[in-house]
């Protein structure tokens, strides 16, 4: 796993250079990324992993919702939109909170290249929140790619649970 982690940014390098490695066919993008307004409670981070002061109702772990993506793409729908401004929210509203953005992709592609994925999905996150008024050194970007599944099987139903941004 750590050894994933110091490779990341070569990963994201041999990504994005034109020699890198070539995409997948992609499915068309008219398919809308779905956005779950409820975080399953195996979802949720535990408190340990908030740094907060003081817990207040606000601060409570389950305001922080997770965003979710179609096939192949880092980009933001409005409803992904949505829950990054109530996620960015509470971020404002805890200062000393440290929040990691864990980036996640389903189990179709090579291990190389759902490493970028999750990576360009975690940081696109993070830019909105940025854009949104949240301090940049709250936040810290982490790709896990197909490492961390939130659901097994081998059908769109489970891929579409993996293909996230969870906050932690």
């Amino acid at each position: 796993m750590k050894q994933h982690l110091i490779f990341v940014p070569l990963i994201m390098a041999l990504a994005f250079s034109p020699s890198g490695c070539a995409k997948k066919p992609l499915v068309p993008e008219t398919v809308q990324p779905t956005v779950s307004s409820e975080t399953a409670p195996s979802e949720q981070p535990a408190m340990s992993e908030q740094v907060v002061q003081e817990p207040t109702a606000a601060s409570k772990p389950s305001a922080m919702k997770t965003i979710y993506f179609t096939f192949d793409s880092s980009s933001l729908s409005d409803e992904a939109r949505q829950v990054l401004a109530q996620n960015a929210q509470w971020i404002k509203a805890n200062p000393s909170a440290q929040v990691t953005l864990e980036g996640h992709t389903d189990e179709r592609g090579s291990d190389t290249y759902n490493l970028a994925l999750g990576e360009r999905r975690a940081t696109a996150a993070q830019q909105y929140l940025i854009a949104l008024g949240v301090p940049a050194d709250q936040l810290q970007t982490l790709s896990y790619g197909e490492e961390k599944p939130a659901a097994t099987g081998e059908n769109e139903a489970a891929w579409s649970q993996n293909r996230r941004v969870e906050f932690k």
